[in-house]
């Protein structure tokens, strides 16, 4: 008999060749007229830099409108070749995951997402810009619900010599999952040994493998320990050994909110194959976390007796 994860691995190869098949001469030509265009841009401009400071001003203007022309046309070719990815290959591959899940490539409503980030209370650093991509949502089945989102949030500083410089906060995937129950309560998932919720009580689970990766922190401990139960810390404990990647949970009233540190996600690449097969197997491996960790604390929750 097939397990389940075999049966994810075969669907995955079927898709991926069929993929591969339609758009690989696509996305390949368009990848080769944005990198021929960057390629040329970048020369054109230390010419022109050249031209106008040392031989001739005028005809360094001349070049410096070519430059300008070229500079949109790579800007489109860019966004051209992102958009064609991004729908053709990363909207397939998430309807792989559910074919009740939904994707768009940019979010409609940015400060309904940043409402839901402060309200999720994973950030503890101040921040002045938050952008959101790759909107994922739907069901993944019959009744739990899910909002994902690609952020990238980070803050501007400026040293001592007045420079300003970005800093960032947080890049990575940001997950709304709406729970079938309100618990009333707040329990946070943190990444081992960060200590941003010294005000919040410290629960102590009862897996060594877990507290290597992780702390929990909760005002109502009996709470806490019916939530997280073995099949659910296993799940976690297994995702993180296999996926290498960190990641926090908070379960607050009739929401859990996931952040993942994945860096910029779902995005093509310029110098390698834009089909690249290890790339697109690790978001498929994020999307059945997802599916299978929302899954199981929402049924765990809704099997809760508050």
């Amino acid at each position: 008999m097939e397990t389940s994860s075999e049966n994810n691995s075969v669907e995955f190869e079927k898709l991926y060749t069929k993929l591969s098949n339609e758009f690989m001469g696509e996305l390949q030509s368009l990848r080769k007229k944005f990198l021929i265009g960057l390629i040329i841009d970048i020369i054109l401009f230390f010419i022109v830099f050249f031209l106008f400071f040392s031989v001739s001003a005028l005809f360094g203007v001349v070049l410096g409108i070519c430059f300008i022309v070229l500079t949109v046309f790579v800007i489109k070719s860019g966004k051209k070749y992102d958009l064609t990815y991004k729908t053709n290959i990363i909207g397939n591959f998430v309807k792989l995951i559910s074919n009740k899940l939904n994707y768009e490539p940019r979010p409609a409503n940015i400060s309904q997402v940043r409402n839901f980030y402060n309200l999720s209370g994973f950030n503890t650093q101040p921040y002045d810009n938050f952008s959101a991509d790759d909107y994922i949502y739907g069901y993944i089945n019959d009744n739990v619900f899910i909002e994902l989102y690609d952020l990238s949030i980070s803050r501007t500083e400026t040293d001592s010599d007045g420079h300003t410089y970005s800093v960032t906060v947080f890049n990575g995937l940001f997950l709304i999952n709406s729970s079938l129950k309100n618990i009333n309560s707040c329990v946070k998932i943190t990444l081992n040994k960060t200590n941003f919720f010294k005000s919040k009580q410290k629960v102590d689970i009862d897996s060594s493998t877990f507290e290597k990766y992780f702390d929990v922190y909760s005002e109502n401990e009996i709470l806490t320990m019916r939530i997280l139960t073995p099949d659910v810390l296993n799940a976690i404990v297994d995702f993180t050994n296999k996926a290498k990647m960190k990641f926090e949970i908070t379960f607050k009233n009739d929401k859990i909110f996931f952040r993942f540190f994945t860096g910029p996600m779902f995005v093509p690449s310029v110098f390698k194959n834009p089909m690249d097969k290890k790339s697109l197997q690790s978001y498929c491996t994020i999307l059945n976390f997802i599916k299978e960790i929302s899954t199981l604390t929402n049924n765990v929750i809704n099997d809760l007796e508050i």
